[in-house]
């Protein structure tokens, strides 16, 4: 269902009122300035680098260049749009008088000593107030729109690798880790993704380099009975998605390794049950790791449970065993328990799951089940 430019605007506006709400809930100000790229997106729609907007609860104006002259107001429905060749200082000054602004805000977290210090040599600093990071508060809610894009980009990646699977075991034997992680990047390009939606490229590792958590793609060739770990996503409309599964070239599975699949199964079975509203994030990430360690597996689960996701693949929130916040209704986070063992081979089974008003979804369709992943 495509969105009007009136919706649009009218979802650009409620959240900057509830940004501009939580921050006048810390601290006094009447307008609110965000740079980084990914919150003037969330709260303007504008797409590439290089523009500010600041906004109060009821207006907005964009401020960018010459070179955006045309794209700008195209993407931004509802909000005035700036362009000037001054400095973003200088702007800010001149639209703060404009707008009879007394305080301007300013995201501690995401401000640094330069930028703060180029704004209150043009405002004073008395001028300035610091919040919170308001805008990723706001962000890890999602609202229906989010929540419609995000389904659509992992439809998306699992199509376009279950569409490599179907290739079978032949169209992998031989091919270089690097191949492969360029093939799936490929393929769901060509079914509507903006990109795969990994900063640093889709993670392919075979054999034993499956056992790094992160692993960087290689020239190492996929051989036959051997597992495949690949850990992809796609970027749709500003939204990813984040999925792993372990692929087998073969029906020749080591017994532990077929033992370890399990247990990471179970793991995340027994984390997506335990997912609602309410429940603090390092709760879940417990129950996945406790599964594992009466498995006879510790230090082998090497990172957190899972994370948020939306505009970003790694958002704020964390399934780990400090981060204690509480889940609520519309986030969605991934779930991604993982058995590591180095020269041997590791497991990860990723979902990315929608919480809910009294407990989860998750939106994806992919199975987990081992012999689905079993290549002929």
């Amino acid at each position: 269902m495509k969105i009007s430019k009136k919706q649009l605007a009218g979802q650009f506006r409620r959240r900057r009122k509830k940004v501009i709400k939580l921050a006048q809930n810390e601290t006094d100000l009447d307008a609110m300035l965000v740079s980084d790229a990914i919150g003037v997106r969330y709260l303007t729609g504008f797409s590439d680098s290089g523009a500010a907007v600041l906004f109060d609860g009821a207006k907005a104006s964009l401020i960018t260049t010459l070179m955006f002259k045309d794209r700008a107001p195209a993407e931004c429905p509802g909000t005035d749009i700036v362009i000037t060749d001054k400095s973003l200082p200088s702007a800010v000054s001149q639209l703060k008088k404009a707008n009879g602004y007394k305080k301007i805000g300013l995201q501690k977290e995401l401000t640094n000593l330069k930028a703060y210090e180029a704004l209150a040599s043009s405002i004073s600093r008395k001028r300035i107030a610091l919040t919170s990071a308001v805008v990723m508060e706001c962000r890890a809610v999602k609202d229906e729109e989010e929540i419609r894009s995000t389904q659509k980009a992992v439809t998306i990646a699992e199509k376009a690798f279950r569409d490599l699977m179907n290739e079978g075991a032949r169209f992998f034997i031989g091919k270089t880790e690097k191949q492969l992680s360029a093939e799936l990047s490929y393929r769901m390009q060509y079914l509507g993704a903006d990109r795969q939606s990994f900063p640093n490229g889709i993670i392919v590792g075979s054999g034993p380099n499956s056992a790094g958590a992160h692993h960087v793609p290689t020239d190492r060739e996929v051989r036959r009975n051997e597992p495949v770990l690949f850990d992809f996503g796609a970027l749709v409309d500003g939204y990813c998605s984040d999925i792993t599964r372990v692929v087998f070239t073969g029906r020749k599975i080591d017994p532990q390794l077929r033992e370890i699949y399990h247990l990471v199964q179970e793991a995340h079975s027994l984390a997506i049950k335990a997912i609602k509203p309410r429940r603090k994030a390092s709760s879940v990430d417990k129950i996945a790791r406790d599964h594992i360690m009466q498995g006879g597996y510790k230090e082998e689960f090497r990172h957190g449970l899972g994370h948020a996701i939306g505009m970003e693949v790694h958002e704020a929130v964390r399934f780990n065993q400090t981060d204690h916040t509480l889940l609520k209704k519309h986030m969605i986070m991934t779930v991604e328990p993982g058995v590591y063992i180095k020269g041997f081979a590791g497991i990860r089974l990723e979902d990315d799951v929608l919480v809910t008003a009294d407990g989860c979804r998750s939106l994806n369709k992919l199975p987990c089940h081992l012999e689905k992943f079993i290549l002929e």
